[in-house]
């Protein structure tokens, strides 16, 4: 069961960055409904700074999460990212 989550999360990073490459590069919209962006609160992926903007938390907080393990994090070379579905329920705890 872990296995075919893991299958279906690196499909899911992987639709959401052939997205966010295509919109880099300049190819039509067209068939696609929004081009995906790192800072948007609704796109499935977020990275640090999203999350210190939803939360109003420093970047230490969310390197002292991320290494507790409360936020779960794929990196990609140095930048950490988040499934926002993962993320979400922690709000409460850490909103001020």
């Amino acid at each position: 069961m872990e296995k075919q989550n893991s299958i279906h999360e690196a499909k899911e990073a992987i639709q959401f960055l052939q997205q966010f490459i295509a919109t880099a590069e300049g190819v039509p919209a067209s068939g696609r409904k929004k081009a995906p962006s790192l800072g948007d609160y609704d796109f499935e992926i977020w990275n640090d700074q999203v999350i210190m903007a939803t939360f109003k938390i420093c970047s230490k907080t969310v390197a002292r999460r991320r290494k507790d393990g409360t936020f779960k994090s794929f990196p990609v070379g140095r930048i950490h990212y988040y499934w926002r579905k993962d993320i979400l329920p922690l709000r409460n705890e850490f909103l001020k």
